[in-house]
Order: structure tokens, then sequence, then C-alpha cells
């Protein structure tokens, strides 16, 4: 028996045939499949989810210049890991890479409300030590089951909650604006499927990838001004 299968294409055009066969994934998102190429599944899904490579570099770069700690360059990796992995997925639209995807995405999004829960407390504090296996555990739940049952729904909302958890601890740690800007985006971003947000499709473009680079530089900006607020 086969997969079901979510999608979530434009409502014109139609698919072809491509490199990789059938696709085998869960999830079929936002375009029209091998329609710019017979060897890219999802052709600019693909490219534009490459910007997360430069994204988590520039995080990389910036923890080492300003000697943050490791929670911080991790962050970073994990960015650039969920972009390959991200790239793989709309490249193949295959299973594997399906889980090349959506696994670092959680493990990152932990990383990152790790990171974000202690911004304020001392590499010392025994809160670092519980916090980081709390979140360990329960990604490594979390992943083992995603596996084996195959979530779909289930993973977009657990991976808005965990955004949710972010905009509230950046609503704590930042300031108001920051928390209220950022939940509202994330929630009306994640429910929307692609047709709602890309009417008019030119060339099969979509704005996949773009949303979720613009959310990530978003948040890299609030980081930023808070940085630059607390200089003053």
């Amino acid at each position: 028996m086969g997969r079901h299968q979510e999608r979530f294409e434009p409502l014109g055009g139609h698919d072809h045939d491509g490199f990789w066969g059938p696709t085998t994934s869960t999830i079929d998102w936002c375009e029209r499949n091998y329609v710019v190429s017979w060897y890219i599944a999802e052709f600019w899904n693909t490219i534009s989810n490459l910007t997360y490579v430069l994204v988590g570099l520039m995080g990389i770069f910036q923890a080492y210049k300003h000697r943050y700690e490791t929670r911080f360059v991790l962050i970073g990796v994990g960015i650039m890991i969920v972009g390959f992995g991200s790239s793989a997925f709309h490249g193949t639209l295959l299973f594997e890479f399906q889980m090349a995807d959506e696994l670092p995405m959680m493990w990152s999004i932990m990383v990152w409300n790790y990171a974000m829960f202690l911004m304020e407390s001392t590499t010392t504090d025994k809160k670092h030590t519980v916090t980081a296996i709390l979140c360990a555990s329960y990604a490594v739940i979390y992943s083992i089951l995603h596996v084996y049952f195959e979530f779909t729904l289930t993973f977009q909302l657990n991976f808005a909650l965990m955004i949710l958890i972010s905009g509230f601890i950046l609503h704590k740690n930042c300031c108001e604006q920051t928390g209220r800007s950022f939940i509202p985006f994330v929630v009306i971003r994640k429910r929307l499927p692609s047709e709602h947000y890309n009417p008019i499709e030119i060339s099969n473009f979509s704005t996949h990838g773009g949303m979720y680079s613009a959310a990530i530089t978003a948040t890299w900006a609030f980081r930023l001004l808070r940085l630059l607020n607390n200089k003053s």
C-alpha cells in the first residue's frame, strides 16, 4: 500500500515525470513537479531553500566573531542542515529526503528554543543542563514517532507550536513588539496552502523558500536590534 499524500500544488498546470521517479513523500508542496528541469522535482523550492545555507553561514560567522557560546554556533549549523535537507526533499520528493528536511527542522527549532530560553543565564547555570536534556529528549522521542507514523499534519502543528514558543520567548526576552509581530506571521504562514499566497504562477515560481528565508532574516534582525539597544 502506498503512502497517503497531501498535495498543495497550484490549481493550474500538470505534473511531469522526472529523474527521481514517482514521489514517495507524504506531502507535495507548492509547485508542479519537473516543469523546469528533468532532474529537479520542485525547481524553485529547491533553489530558494539553498539560501538557508548562506543564512546559517552568516550565523556561524557572527557567533565566532562575537565569541558567542557553542549553542549559537549550533543554531547556524542547524539552519545550514535544514537548507541542504529541504533542497534535497523538494528536489526529489522522496520520503527519505523528506525526513532529511523535517527532522533537522525539529532539531533546529529545539536548539533555537534552548538558546533563547537561556538567553539571560550563564554557562554554568544548572538550567542549561536540564533544559538541554529536556529539549534533546523531546526531539529524540518525536523523531522516532515521526519516522514510524509518518506524520504530516501533526508535524506541521508540532513545528508551529515550537515556533509559537519561540515567539513567546522573544516576547519575554527581547521586547513586546517583537513577540507580537513574530507570532501572527508564523501562524498565518503555516496555515495557508500555496494557492493563497501564490495565486499567480509565473514560470512555476513559488514563494515557499523566500517566505521562510524572510522569517529567518527577520529573526536575526530582531536579535541585532536588541544588541544595538543594549549598547545604547
